[in-house]
């Protein structure tokens, strides 16, 4: 028998049972191993040694050109995506039934309310200078049925349970609703349901009834009193000019509820004539709940009027610019704060004058 690999033939003698014994193989045959090579080829040793010492960075990085490619690719992403305006007139975004909306919408919704109904209404729809939203009127009926809610130490002026004031909030939005074209491009969403009020009947806490009345007027996509207004109220309220109180009276007058361009809209007067007359009604209790006039108008400064968005992003942004810009932002926030409270205090002392009629 021949080995492979040998030129020797096997012993038969060296077979035990048949097997092939290990001594057969003779010691002098070549064994062959294979051992791989582990060695790259240059140019792959290059490559490795490349990427260990990567060397310095590209150019355009240096120059900041991939990321002026970005910045060039957001602003034009920015550029082509749809307005705030064009997303509510396409009923992608819509105001909310009740709170987040702004007063001229709710007038036109409750109209157009009285006219779904089919029936006809016992009361014709209001007029813009005597429209008072539903939600206003109701939670201050609600806070106005027992003294004892009015004698409430510290009424508005301590904060209700914000979950409660949620749950107000999300209940009386839970309107069923029905979409309608007022014209080309604006929609209204139309409430048909109205059964939720019922929500302001079971709270037992003043706090949280105050408390989702000012978060109604502070979620107000348009301030109740236009900041257009805020100049020429303070002007009036100071008494510039050396006017005097009778004259300031008649030039509130002028500017809230006069006969010839008032700065307040038409659709927002009679809102604000109500909401005073209700805190003048809660100053008649002052000797238990210590709210007087002073304390009022500095609750409801920030409630019922603010800067536009856009003034608010600039001077956010000069603020950010450096330490001293920051202070100045600050005193100018106390400041305009401090002029709110003077407004709203000035219109409360002279009600009787701007609105005509007694406050009680």
């Amino acid at each position: 028998m021949k080995i492979l690999g040998s030129g020797d033939e096997s012993d038969p003698s060296s077979h035990e049972g048949g097997r092939l014994s290990p001594t057969a193989v003779p010691m002098s045959a070549p064994i062959h191993t294979h051992q791989p090579d582990w060695s790259l080829p240059s140019s792959s040793a290059a490559g490795v040694a490349a990427a260990s010492n990567p060397g310095p960075p590209p150019a355009n990085l240096h120059h900041g050109g991939s990321k002026s490619n970005i910045r060039e690719k957001l602003r034009k992403f920015f550029l082509r995506r749809p307005t705030m305006d064009d997303l509510f007139r396409r009923g992608i975004i819509r105001n909310e039934p009740v709170f987040g909306s702004t007063l001229r919408d709710l007038f036109q919704a409750e109209c157009l309310h009285q006219q779904h109904q089919g029936a006809p209404h016992p009361h014709p729809p209001p007029s813009p200078a005597e429209f008072v939203p539903a939600f206003v009127r109701r939670c201050v009926a609600e806070i106005e049925r027992d003294v004892e809610r009015l004698r409430t130490d510290g009424v508005y002026r301590q904060s209700g349970n914000l979950s409660h004031v949620q749950r107000i909030r999300l209940q009386v939005n839970e309107f069923d609703s029905v979409m309608i074209f007022t014209d080309l491009e604006r929609l209204v969403f139309v409430q048909v349901d109205q059964g939720n009020w019922s929500v302001l009947e079971s709270v037992e806490d003043v706090h949280v009834l105050t408390g989702a009345l000012k978060l109604f007027f502070r979620e107000l996509k348009e301030p109740l009193i236009p900041w257009e207004c805020v100049s020429p109220l303070l002007a009036a309220a100071n008494g510039d000019s050396g006017m005097s109180k009778k004259q300031r009276s008649k030039r509130l007058r002028e500017l809230v509820s006069g006969d010839r361009a008032p700065c307040v809209p038409s659709v927002h007067r009679s809102t604000l004539a109500v909401l005073l007359r209700h805190l003048l009604r809660v100053t008649e209790e002052q000797r238990h709940n210590r709210m007087q006039i002073p304390n009022l108008a500095i609750v409801f400064g920030p409630t019922l009027m603010w800067p536009p968005s856009n003034a608010a992003a600039a001077g956010a942004s000069a603020a950010s610019s450096s330490s001293g810009a920051a202070q100045q932002q600050q005193q100018n926030l106390a400041l305009g704060m401090m002029q709110q409270n003077i407004i709203v205090e000035a219109l409360l002392n002279n009600f009787d004058v701007i609105f005509g009629g007694s406050s009680k």
